[in-house]
């Protein structure tokens, strides 16, 4: 039987070798389930669609769309399902290595990540900002008919790039 191991392997971002050592076998033995020299058991699918994110159906060619479907509380108890993003294999990473950190380091992770999300969201802004200021300095200049802007304009003009 085929199976779609080495797409599920793939898309979650690991090697041969590291997706071998999580489900507990030998890389020349994950190597022939993913060739398709041999079928791995129920149980070892189960581990393998669990590391990969995906659904044992999947694996076994049953959905072809890689669904990863998430239970999302909305609020007030009602519960629903959500498909999730797909996720590189940075994040599928990063995810477990956040599962295995403790409440410190799991809180020092949240913030710097907040932190960045925040710098971004900042660097975005100044840009707006300043781009906005030059066009009006450009507008005033032609309007005002200078050939060229004031002092004071050229200094933050140039020092924004």
């Amino acid at each position: 039987m085929k199976f779609r191991i080495r797409e599920a392997r793939e898309r979650a971002g690991y090697s041969q070798k590291e997706l071998a050592e999580i489900i507990g076998v030998a890389q020349n033995t994950f190597h022939g389930y993913e060739s398709g020299k041999h079928d791995p058991k129920s149980e070892l699918l189960s581990k393998i669609a669990t590391a990969c994110n995906v659904t044992v159906d999947f694996l076994l060619g049953r959905d072809t769309e890689h669904p990863s479907v998430i239970q999302v509380d909305f609020g007030h108890g009602e519960m629903g399902a959500k498909k999730a993003p797909p996720l590189s294999g940075e994040a599928m990473r990063l995810a477990k290595d956040y599962d295995s950190l403790d409440r410190w380091g799991r809180q020092a992770l949240r913030e710097l990540a907040e932190t960045e999300l925040q710098r971004m969201e900042d660097e975005k802004r100044f840009k707006i900002f300043s781009l906005c200021f030059k066009w009006s300095i450009t507008i005033l200049c032609i309007v005002c008919e200078l050939r060229k802007p004031p002092c004071w304009a050229v200094f933050f003009y140039f020092s924004q790039d």
